[in-house]
């Protein structure tokens, strides 16, 4: 629903420029401007955008990792476990001749299984409040009805619907008191990554609140973020 690429959360991910790696903060449209799925095509046109460019800003694109926070988690995610799925892609946003694929995702917080599972966690664990169900949610908005009424969208819509042996590996980190998305969307999604075969880490920090300013700052987080993406890579 909001926020955008300047927001502060690109911070800890602009520590790779210290370690060689080139950082790319993208826009895209929010419910406001359009419904599920304009922004995956929206991330997955600036992945082309980003291999049809290689050669003037020195991008090596074959090792692409897609990486943020709650929405941008949820984002980041989608892109990943939908890999060469033309589905997924509107190729008349330009540079329909490359390839929308990546190689790793960090997904911080994302809601990436079930957004139906979201009140039900809340009721158990009581971190937040059971709100997302009803028809003024952020997650009702941006599908464009309310959640109840269209489970199988919101099936279609959860990241953990479409992953496989094949999904690129991930990173899930997420703060253990989070009261906005449940610890429990990261430990499912997790759960379902390996079972699946992927390659998955999850870290829990304990007690910790949802993403931003200070806990997601701290230079552990972003170290944990990019020693995985140096080891994901070979730079280890």
């Amino acid at each position: 629903m909001m926020c955008s690429k300047r927001d502060d959360s690109v911070e800890p991910m602009l520590r790779g420029l210290d370690r060689g790696y080139a950082v790319i903060s993208a826009e895209y449209r929010k419910s406001g401007e359009a419904r599920y799925p304009a922004m995956v095509y929206d991330a997955k046109a600036v992945i082309r955008w980003v291999r049809a460019n290689a050669e003037k800003y020195n991008f090596d694109t074959d090792r692409i990792a897609v990486w943020g926070p709650s929405s941008g988690g949820w984002l980041s995610s989608y892109v990943a476990v939908t890999n060469d799925n033309p589905a997924f892609e509107d190729l008349s946003m330009g540079n329909a001749e490359y390839s929308g694929r990546v190689h790793a995702c960090v997904d911080w917080c994302g809601p990436c299984a079930g957004f139906l599972a979201m009140d039900e966690a809340f009721q158990k664990s009581g971190k937040g409040i059971a709100d997302h169900n009803g028809p003024m949610s952020p997650e009702s908005l941006f599908l464009g009805a309310p959640i109840t009424k269209v489970p199988e969208l919101v099936r279609l819509a959860s990241p953990i619907a479409h992953v496989s042996a094949d999904t690129v590996p991930f990173l899930i980190i997420h703060g253990g008191g989070d009261a906005v998305v449940p610890t429990e969307q990261s430990v499912a999604f997790y759960e379902a990554l390996k079972e699946a075969g992927a390659d998955a880490r999850l870290h829990i920090a304990e007690g910790k609140p949802h993403h931003g300013d200070p806990w997601y700052h701290e230079t552990w987080v972003s170290d944990m973020c990019l020693d995985f993406l140096d080891e994901v890579f070979g730079r280890a």
